[in-house]
């Protein structure tokens, strides 16, 4: 018989730009955090065969990993000359990268970093609100408090301490934090599931909340889980649909969108 050990509804906050003075806060700690910025870059990235090693390498390892062996493009292209084609051309990029970056980090009128900073002041507003929309509704900060990427997680991996970062409006209906994964593989599953909620977050916002975005996004969130969980623990398989998942809704009579987390055993 299926027993289910845990039914909980987390409230997501839809909000238009962020409150307060966040925007102001970003706008001088990243103008202040400039030279530091530049500083760093020059070290890592200091010489072109750096560049090739820790972009260009890197990078093409990356993009061969999202491309099938198998693969023909339209244009009759195989997978291993579109990488080779995408490898040149990274390859090749040295000398804008150097350009573009000391123009933008350049002193200029006696100011280090000019142009960085005014580009920081140029594209507060756009932080204020993509970041409002976007990024804390389901990020969380200290002004709003925790939201679904600190606290499914820590939900899944039996933080001793999340059940105390419940808000207002969250709803437990029943069971507690428990741990889904192998005890070895938590740090892995609370990053990749934090990252995957974020990307699903943002995507669902940018559609106006679209019902088949949505499910798409719920079924990768879910198929993610499942490839993590643990499977001598005899839960019901994650899936939009199914006994277990970790799901996006969005239902005018609960104020708009939320998540809820449902876990079966078997």
């Amino acid at each position: 018989m299926k027993k289910v050990l845990v039914l909980l509804r987390l409230m997501i906050p839809i909000l238009h730009r962020v409150l307060g003075d966040m925007d102001e806060k970003w706008e001088v700690s990243s103008q202040a955090n400039a030279e530091i910025v530049n500083k760093r870059r020059r070290a890592v990235i200091p010489d072109e065969t750096r560049f090739q090693d820790r972009i260009v390498a890197t990078s093409s390892e990356a993009y061969k990993a999202s491309l099938a062996p198998d693969f023909v493009s339209k244009r009759g292209s195989t997978a291993q000359e579109i990488i080779n084609r995408q490898t040149a051309n990274l390859s090749r990029s040295y000398k804008k990268y150097r350009e573009h970056l000391d123009y933008a980090y350049e002193t200029v009128d006696g100011v280090a970093c000019k142009r960085f900073k005014e580009r920081i002041k140029a594209a507060r507003e756009h932080y204020a609100t993509g970041a409002g929309e976007k990024v804390i509704p389901f990020s969380g900060s200290r002004v709003y408090g925790p939201s679904v990427m600190t606290i499914v997680p820590a939900w899944l991996t039996k933080d001793p301490q999340v059940a105390g970062k419940l808000r207002e409006g969250d709803e437990l209906v029943g069971g507690g934090p428990l741990l889904v994964c192998p005890r070895e593989h938590r740090s892995a599953f609370r990053a990749a599931l934090a990252s995957r909620l974020q990307q699903a977050g943002a995507a669902i916002v940018d559609s106006k909340y679209d019902a088949q975005i949505m499910k798409r996004h719920n079924d990768i969130t879910n198929e993610l889980i499942q490839t993590m969980v643990d499977s001598d623990l005899g839960l019901a398989e994650f899936a939009t649909e199914g006994d277990s998942y970790v799901n996006f809704m969005y239902k005018t009579e609960r104020s708009g969108l939320y998540l809820e987390i449902k876990v079966t055993k078997q």
